[in-house]
């Protein structure tokens, strides 16, 4: 039986599936891969093997090398404007400006 979160199935044709995430797009979508066997443990064990790589993959990202600071307003502009409905954009710059760049400034 399939236990919840681990995303592994039972097809109709009597296999079973997993998927994991194999990788994500430079936009951040995910792309997942998929794995078959006859039974629910060796599904399982294949899962946790290929799950542990996309993991040691994933710590492989570029460093910045600039202040707390200045990385978020980066975010703020380039990643945030994105996601946000303009009006959320306008409340968390606030809350930006206003509290944590204010918190971290002042512990400077």
């Amino acid at each position: 039986m399939s236990k919840k979160g681990e995303n592994i199935y039972k097809r109709k044709d009597g296999r079973w599936e997993g998927r994991y995430i194999k990788n994500r797009t430079p936009d951040g979508k995910i792309q997942y891969g998929y794995v078959y066997g006859k039974k629910y443990t060796e599904v399982k064990e294949r899962l946790v093997v290929l799950k542990a790589q996309y993991v040691g993959k994933q710590n492989c990202r570029k460093i910045y090398y600039g202040d707390f600071s200045d990385w978020l307003l980066f975010w703020k502009e380039k990643y945030l404007k994105k996601i946000v409905k303009p009006t959320t954009f306008s409340v968390y710059s606030g809350i930006i400006n206003n509290y944590l760049l204010f918190y971290f400034n002042k512990k400077n």
